[in-house]
């Protein structure tokens, strides 16, 4: 089967996110491999920095895109090569100020590498690979769920940075930089850390926009059925939802499905049913992919191969296999409304609570959890309203009830 002509947006984007260990490098090859196989010029790209995607491939990568199969390039983000291309002017400005404050010389190197640069580097290559017009698909590997999460969030905190600290007018700043230094006796960042400063921030903005567009790029969650797992899975969702990202189905891998096994791993078996069935109604209307549990290590394309025929059979891995947010967050008239799609739910049949930082909903026989971010958690709901196959519910102060 070859991929149809189509009309888009040009690059399609699938990130893989979930907790570590769950399986995802794994899914993400997968899929990779049969989207080449489908006749999509292809990369797959791993930004966790504990880097098994070699292993798995049995592939060398480095920092440059290795052919895998044909079609298929891929490569590990290289935090070394990266820090020199984009932060180097920064890191030598951070460093030496920290030094100027008395940091001894070691320790002001590595506070001047950031926390969650390997996310800020995976967005800017992100960005490269677009312009560069190479690949029809990018698949990126992402780190465990919390890291993805703040590489999500990057463009939006480093735009507040910019507006607040940024100098607007820069033939003033360099006015005016020699007096503020004999002032302040601290060092002002030059032109060049400014105009590296500046072009970092365009970078994550562009990449932004490709990530937040849902005709080009989804995010799909991996997780296992068992309730630890889940429960950060259903945090996830709510997050990625909350910043604008697409969200376009879920993989719970390593299902246990043996019924002529022992009574042991029957009895597995069964606590997994429970728990791939919560999967179902908590993440309802995205689509829940399962991917059996396979006894042996998957290693090597022909594994990863037949792991993408369970998980895809004959349909296109790079199609965006949902459209919409099931949930949807909006800050409204002080306050806020969280909006929950429920395509197939009758008002009558919904029961709503809550309990501590989730929300409950109960419809048709089945239960879904919902986790609210912090902001909501904190506030009271103040009302619910059905229409239109969506469930609105908005969150306010308790004085401005």
């Amino acid at each position: 089967m070859k991929k149809s002509s189509k009309k888009g947006p040009g690059i399609r984007v699938i990130l893989y996110s979930g907790k570590g260990g769950v399986g995802k490098t794994t899914v993400s090859a997968a899929t990779a491999i049969r989207a080449a196989e489908l006749g999509y010029k292809t990369i797959l790209i791993s930004t966790d920095q504990a880097h098994s995607l070699s292993d798995i491939l049995e592939v060398e990568l480095s920092g440059a895109p290795a052919e895998v199969v044909p079609g298929l390039r891929a490569l590990e983000i290289d935090l070394d090569l990266e820090l020199r291309n984009y932060w180097g002017e920064i890191q030598n400005y951070v460093s030496t100020f920290l030094r100027s404050q008395g940091f001894e010389e070691l320790v002001a190197e590595e506070f001047a590498i950031l926390p969650g640069l390997e996310e800020l580097f995976s967005l800017l290559k992100l960005n490269q690979l677009v312009r560069e017009k190479e690949y029809e698909v990018v698949i990126i590997d992402c780190a465990p769920t919390g890291n993805t999460i703040r590489m999500l969030s990057f463009p939006d905190v480093i735009r507040w940075y910019m507006e607040k600290f940024y100098p607007r007018d820069r033939m003033l700043f360099r006015l005016f930089r020699p007096l503020a230094e004999k002032i302040s006796k601290v060092q002002l960042p030059n032109d060049q850390v400014i105009n590296s400063a500046e072009i970092l921030y365009r970078e994550v903005q562009e990449a932004a926009k490709i990530l937040t567009n849902p005709e080009a790029a989804s995010v799909r969650l991996v997780t296992n059925p068992e309730k630890i797992v889940l429960r950060e899975t259903e945090r996830a969702l709510t997050y990625l939802c909350l910043f604008g990202y697409a969200v376009d189905g879920v993989i719970v891998n390593r299902v246990l499905q043996d019924p002529e096994g022992s009574e042991a791993l029957k009895s597995w078996q069964a606590v997994q049913n429970t728990y791939l069935e919560r999967a179902r109604s908590c993440f309802y209307p995205l689509p829940v992919l399962v991917q059996p549990l396979r006894f042996g290590e998957i290693l090597g394309v022909p594994s990863l191969r037949e792991v993408a025929h369970t998980l895809f059979g004959d349909k296109d891995p790079a199609r965006v296999m949902f459209k919409g947010q099931p949930i949807n967050i909006k800050q409204v008239n002080g306050g806020y409304t969280l909006s929950i799609k429920l395509p197939a739910a009758r008002r009558e049949e919904i029961e709503l609570w809550r309990k501590g930082d989730e929300l409950v909903l109960k419809f048709q026989g089945v239960k879904r959890n919902i986790f609210l971010p912090r902001t909501l958690a904190s506030l009271s709901m103040a009302e619910a309203e059905f229409s239109e196959q969506t469930l609105r519910l908005s969150f306010q102060k308790e004085e401005d009830k």
